[in-house]
């Protein structure tokens, strides 16, 4: 949750701080097409960035968002350290393309019960574990 968290505040920071306002680059009904793409898609997800690029959702996140991120969590003076964790979790999804719901899909997929899925989600993160790292 930390990791969203910086993630969410480093890349608004920078966005919130462009010349031009992101609003006005990306009419509303291609955010809009983007979030049901993302929801639909995940990481395959193909999305229409600020610039009029189409990319693969991980791809962006990847190589536009995640060093905004970075970026905007410098200007907030986060520290080097904490912004190396947080960030890194973030990237950790990125690598093995795994998130929350990529993880609760493979659990049900593999166990077929709801019960042992949130136990297992409630045990995974009292351990403080990434959710990438989890075991299925």
């Amino acid at each position: 949750m930390i990791a969203n968290a910086a993630f969410y505040y480093g890349s608004v920071r920078m966005l919130a701080r462009q010349d031009l306002p992101p609003e006005s680059q990306l009419p509303f009904a291609i955010a809009q097409d983007n979030f049901y793409r993302a929801a639909r898609d995940g990481f395959d997800a193909q999305l229409m960035w600020l610039n009029g690029r189409r990319m693969p959702a991980g791809e962006l996140l990847e190589q536009v968002l995640l060093p905004l991120a970075r970026a905007g969590l410098v200007q907030l003076d986060l520290a080097a350290v904490d912004i190396k964790r947080y960030l890194e979790v973030i990237s950790g999804r990125l690598r093995s393309r795994c998130n929350g719901a990529v993880w609760q899909l493979a659990h049900y997929r593999k166990h077929h019960d709801f019960f042992r899925l949130t136990a297992d989600y409630l045990d995974h993160q009292r351990h403080l574990m990434p959710v990438h790292e989890w075991p299925i």
